[in-house]
């Protein structure tokens, strides 16, 4: 939640809880279940903040999927100088500088190196059945951040090391909004940062 908080801030956001990214989730059809029970609330809130966190800071006119499979590989080998260089090239203008100033980009790049499926919760219960675009569901899109065996492709299956197909028909724009959306709370079918998208940053 640091580096999702992090981020939020430098949006303009004011920092949120698990509560509330959980409750949003569930509002918007981003569960496989209507009603959160048990540990759901925390479990969910935790999956999509950690989503929100890893692709919400890439740019709209900058973001490609393979960026996520490089800089999420990248972490896991410990180069923080190359993990930087590229939130440098990539990110929303300002965000590098913003972490490095703030002493932000240990938790930034820890948040990068977590295992996509978070203890299972991708599947039990963050497999959200909203549909972005075409036939790709939201859970479809969640498979950017999940790698191929030699950590070298995003969107994939995480049982086989093949694609998860219906999300490669998607738009990058719809994908990116979509992951943005987990920053904002905001509609995940929807224009989401779009302060950032404008270049006026969080001081």
């Amino acid at each position: 939640l640091v580096a999702y908080n992090d981020l939020r801030s430098f949006a303009g956001l004011a920092p949120t809880t698990l509560d509330d990214v959980s409750t949003w989730a569930f509002a918007n059809g981003l569960t496989n279940n209507t009603q959160a029970w048990g540990t759901d609330i925390q479990g969910v809130g935790l999956y999509y903040a950690m989503q929100g966190a890893k692709v919400g800071w890439i740019a709209d006119d900058k973001y490609d999927p393979q960026i996520i499979a490089d800089i999420e590989r990248t972490a896991r080998l410990g180069s923080e100088a190359d993990v930087m260089a590229m939130v440098a090239a990539y990110g929303h203008d300002g965000f590098a500088d913003y972490l490095t100033d703030n002493g932000y980009q240990t938790a930034f790049i820890d948040t990068l190196k977590m295992e996509p499926h978070y203890a299972g919760w991708m599947h039990d219960r963050a497999h959200g059945r909203l549909v972005l675009e075409g036939g790709a569901t939201a859970h479809d899109v969640n498979h950017l951040t999940v790698l191929s065996h030699d950590q070298l492709q995003p969107f994939m299956n995480d049982t086989w090391d093949w694609p998860q197909w219906p999300a490669l028909d998607v738009s990058d724009k719809r994908v990116i909004e979509y992951f943005q959306s987990m920053v904002t709370l905001g509609n995940p079918l929807g224009d989401n940062l779009t302060t950032l998208d404008a270049g006026t940053i969080a001081v």
